[in-house]
């Protein structure tokens, strides 16, 4: 699969490999350029994990991509998926061996779906109320002629 990170870098192919646990990337560049490689699946484990406030080291690091370069870079596996972000400067990409699930719902599902119906309720009764008083309203249109 062939990814470009702008007009100089491009990821040629990348392997995963499950024993392992790690990627190996194919790289080229037009000439020496920078890159930065993060462990999203290690951003994936920190965001769901624990509760309130915390501070997370996450895995990532920098090489240079000379004509053609391999890289491999060891990752955690979330959700039985692992992920990672290469960017360069004028551009990223997400390579994950799969999607995975962020955790739990924000709000539990019966209470978003009471909040549904209690919108969609005051909804009707509100255009209800207009309606109504539109109808109620005089026929005729109160008009001021100007001679």
């Amino acid at each position: 699969m062939v990814a470009e990170l702008g007009e100089v870098v491009t990821l040629r192919s990348w392997e995963y490999d499950a024993d392992a646990g790690a990627f190996s990337l194919t790289l080229t560049a037009d000439y020496p350029s920078a890159i930065k490689i993060t462990d999203t699946g290690a951003v994936m484990e920190a965001i769901t994990a624990g509760d309130g406030a915390a501070t997370v080291e996450i895995p990532s690091r920098g090489y240079t991509v000379e004509e053609r370069t391999t890289v491999e870079f060891d990752a955690v596996e979330f959700d039985g998926a692992a992920a990672l972000t290469v960017a360069s400067t004028r551009g990223t990409v997400l390579i994950r061996t799969d999607s995975v699930s962020a955790g739990k719902p924000a709000i539990p599902y019966d209470t978003a779906g009471l909040m549904v119906g209690s919108a969609a309720v005051g909804t009707g009764y509100y255009s209800y109320r207009r309606g109504r008083a539109k109808l109620e309203e005089e026929d005729t249109a109160d008009v001021e002629r100007v001679a």
